[in-house]
């Protein structure tokens, strides 16, 4: 299984768990241990996401001007 989905599954939950806690704090019944897993699993999940992120494909964006440095850079080479 992937692991940035299963990093995106305890992202939710831990924003879950954060809202739970904002919900019980607003009833007078303040329930702290919502608030440290919902933390806990919150930063697990961006840590499962960031970690295992697959690289982007490469762009064709500005391919000219690379091509123009790649030749510029030989030019300079060739005439040292």
């Amino acid at each position: 299984m992937d692991k940035s989905k299963v990093g995106q599954f305890f992202l939710l939950i831990g924003v879950i768990l954060l809202v739970i806690f904002f919900v019980s704090d607003e009833s007078q019944s303040l329930h702290v241990g919502y608030f440290f897993s919902g933390i806990l699993m919150g930063g697990l999940g961006i840590y499962l996401m960031v970690r295992h992120k697959k690289p982007a494909p490469q762009s064709g964006r500005f391919r000219m001007l690379r091509r123009k440095s790649q030749e510029d850079e030989e030019e300079n080479e060739e005439g040292e």
